[in-house]
């Protein structure tokens, strides 16, 4: 419990951020979902094309995926899709506002599993995302480290985020119409491995 406590009381120090490349207006009357590492747009232009009721931010820090996601959101004419070429923590402190965002999507990140201290769950970040999302918001990770989503689970209650769901998916659990949620799922998943999905809600 000492240990869920500390990194709880773990704070981002904003004024070491550097800003972002980019910044976005948000509006009350509009419901905003936030997806980190979004690569070339899989999910995200799949959910902006089903969720046309959404704002979706997608935010990918390498420049050759971002643009490539750009473009096909292009292709597609979403307008309710914004894509950044950024760094997430930089921009999600210093440009989104505390209790606006509907819904997270943390989807396969890189598992960091020689430095704990870079994983999600124990960065002084994960305080300020959860801070972000508005109370009942929902968080999904997805991940096919076992050991990542079993830390997720071990700690998230250091943040007030309770479990809704875990799914553990492979192939031989898949319905025939099955869509993977990311490039890296569907390689994982024809490689026989568990993918495990965890989706959290924001507590009062």
């Amino acid at each position: 419990m000492v240990l869920l406590w500390s990194m709880k009381l773990r704070e981002l120090n904003l004024e070491k951020l550097p800003k972002p490349q980019n910044t976005h207006v948000f509006f009350p009357e509009k419901k905003y979902s936030l997806e980190i590492g979004a690569g070339v747009g899989l999910h995200a232009i799949r959910f902006a094309k089903e969720n046309p009721d959404f704002t979706h931010i997608a935010i990918e820090r390498t420049t050759n995926k971002a643009m490539k996601m750009k473009g096909r959101s292009d292709s597609h004419q979403l307008k309710n899709l914004i894509v950044h070429q950024d760094d997430a923590i930089n921009w999600v402190a210093h440009n989104c506002p505390n209790d606006v965002l509907e819904k997270v999507f943390l989807l396969y990140p890189n598992p960091n599993p020689k430095n704990k201290a870079a994983r999600w769950i124990h960065m002084p970040f994960f305080s300020t995302l959860v801070q972000k999302m508005k109370t009942g918001a929902s968080l999904l990770l997805a991940t096919n480290m076992d050991f990542y989503q079993e830390e997720f689970l071990e700690n998230h209650q250091a943040f007030p985020l309770d479990l809704k769901s875990k799914k553990t998916i492979n192939r031989s659990s898949l319905s025939e119409d099955y869509r993977p949620l990311t490039h890296f799922e569907k390689k994982y998943l024809a490689r026989g491995e568990d993918c495990y999905h965890l989706e959290f809600i924001k507590k009062p």
